[in-house]
């Protein structure tokens, strides 16, 4: 199969009720650098450092290595670790679908884009919701974003083109300080000022429009739409993600532990059956459970 073409996917917890602001903050002026007055947060710092690390790297892959190994051209990386539906879907490239949200178009603007509105309103979002809840945020929703574009993706006959970028998370995360500070004021580099609110809105209306209207296929409007409609979701629901990750990691260790205990009652059975009448006794299923318990013993103790 000839490689596909790529879409770029464009650009402590809080107890009480999500309050207002009416603060201007002025991004592309000389009244505020960055996103708070007391700098980038840890987790965005985080992020922007590791979409830098892994754009630059891929570059220099490619620079040095593409053009003798086609796996290791930029292309191929990118259908290796951006998201293409078929790959992920059919042949089992799971990690795919986060990876996609790290990996972004050569051209620098891509990358410059997403970065930017990140630096700009993820700080005070991750203040809100503390750090270890912001990645929850923005790792769900770019989990989120994809599983939004996959159907849309066999609809309009593109699930063997690659996606990379962050821009559903990073919508998301645009959606959801429109939602926590919606009369903040804001100067979006040489427009404004708008509340934060008409910022997201008008920036999602032209994404949807997008989405439905457009024969470019080299921007994956649905991604950022489903991006928007889970930050969307998360402020309405007011829902805990790290909360809920845990909750389930709890739930998958209690099952285990009871499918060892379980486990252990059955081969206890079977033991004494041995004692009592011999292992010829022993039915091809018990034989078949001593042989996975026997599997299962060696694993936990290698």
């Amino acid at each position: 199969e000839p490689p596909g073409s790529l879409r770029r996917a464009g650009t402590p917890a809080a107890t009480t009720p999500y309050a207002e602001d009416d603060q201007v903050y002025d991004y592309g002026g000389n009244e505020y650098w960055g996103s708070s007055e007391n700098g980038v947060t840890p987790a965005v710092r985080n992020l922007l450092v590791a979409n830098a690390v892994i754009y630059m790297s891929m570059l220099f892959v490619n620079l040095v290595f593409g053009a003798r190994y086609t796996a290791l051209s930029y292309d191929q990386m990118e259908r290796a670790i951006g998201f293409v539906p078929k790959y992920a879907l059919e042949d089992g490239w799971i990690w795919q679908f986060v990876t996609y949200a790290f990996v972004h178009a050569k051209g620098p603007m891509h990358i410059l884009l997403n970065m930017f509105v990140l630096w700009m309103f993820g700080s005070d979002v991750e203040r809100r919701l503390g750090r270890r809840e912001f990645m929850s945020f923005y790792l769900a929703a770019a989990l989120f974003g994809v599983l939004f574009h996959l159907p849309w993706a066999y609809i309009t006959s593109t699930p063997a083109t690659a996606v990379v970028g962050a821009s559903g998370a990073v919508l998301a995360t645009l959606v959801l300080f429109a939602a926590l500070y919606p009369d903040r004021k804001v100067y979006f580099l040489i427009f404004g000022p708008f509340s934060a609110r008409v910022l997201a809105f008008v920036v999602v209306a032209i994404d949807f429009a997008y989405m439905l209207g457009s024969s470019d296929n080299s921007v994956a409007y649905s991604v950022h739409v489903g991006g928007a409609l889970f930050g969307f979701l998360y402020y309405k629901l007011r829902n805990n993600v790290a909360e809920y990750y845990e909750a389930l990691e709890r739930r998958w260790e209690e099952e285990e532990r009871t499918a060892k205990r379980n486990l252990k009652i059955d081969v206890d059975n079977v033991l004494r059956k041995i004692n009592t009448d011999g292992i010829e006794s022993l039915t091809r299923e018990e034989r078949a459970l001593l042989n996975r318990a026997s599997k299962e013993y060696r694993q936990n103790n290698d």
